[in-house]
């Protein structure tokens, strides 16, 4: 379980979710990923359910209308990658590797539920729906999703077009891209589409990232093409 935050604990920055500074020693982790095969749905959804209460009671709600996600994470996980993210090389040195462990856990027991249903499409996607579609609207959960939908790009193919196609409906896309994951999981992913699918997703990248150039504040600004077109590059070849 995690602890509730006070007053005080909402502007320091080292506020620790969890009753132990440092969970690697008590090896919580290492028994949820080495729980035996008819236990590890279980072990997955204490984890999510954990990771849940973290951004419940430590999230605050966007203020920002522009924002994209209703809940700022606390704990954004900036910089770990949940594509090659693994649980036995974080360093426990703070509060924030505490969840960064946990979110490592995730990653991997969601490899071994999901991924473990690569002729059962509607097992995998009843797993999905049952444990990450309603995780909070946080940028570190829409993340984790992408990671996921990935797995079994075939059987996702809705949730991820979904996921792909709502940059173009956004003003600022930089909550979207940030961090490794949609362009690992586009990479990963963009061959399940349809050719059209395929033509109109590179149609849309183009014209929106020139519009963003054509509407710069200033010169200095000089990015938005650059984004586009490495977002292209990881599609090239399909």
């Amino acid at each position: 379980s995690v602890r509730s935050k006070s007053d005080e604990d909402i502007h320091n920055i080292s506020y620790n979710p969890f009753y132990f500074n440092d969970l690697a020693y008590t090896k919580v982790f290492e028994h949820l990923l080495n729980v035996e095969e008819d236990y590890v749905e279980r072990a997955l959804a204490i984890a999510l359910n954990t990771i849940r209460d973290i951004i419940s009671l430590t999230g605050e709600a966007s203020k920002d209308q522009e924002k994209i996600f209703s809940v700022y994470d606390r704990f954004l996980l900036l910089d770990i990658d949940f594509f090659t993210l693994k649980s036995g090389e974080i360093d426990h040195l703070s509060a924030r590797d505490n969840v960064k462990a946990l979110a490592a856990v995730i990653k991997e027991l969601s490899e071994k539920t999901i991924g473990a249903y690569d002729t059962d499409p509607s097992k995998a996607k009843g797993l999905y729906e049952k444990y990450f579609k309603d995780l909070p609207d946080s940028r570190s959960m829409w993340r984790l999703k992408l990671f996921v939908l990935s797995i079994y790009p075939e059987y996702f193919k809705g949730e991820l077009k979904e996921h792909f196609w709502k940059l173009f409906d956004l003003d600022n896309y930089s909550e979207i891209l940030s961090g490794a994951e949609y362009e690992r999981a586009l990479q990963k992913s963009f061959v399940v589409f349809s050719e059209e699918e395929k033509r109109d997703y590179v149609k849309k990248v183009i014209s929106y990232f020139k519009k963003k150039d054509e509407d710069k504040k200033n010169d200095k600004e000089n990015w938005h093409l650059r984004h586009g077109s490495e977002i292209l590059s990881v599609i090239l070849d399909q």
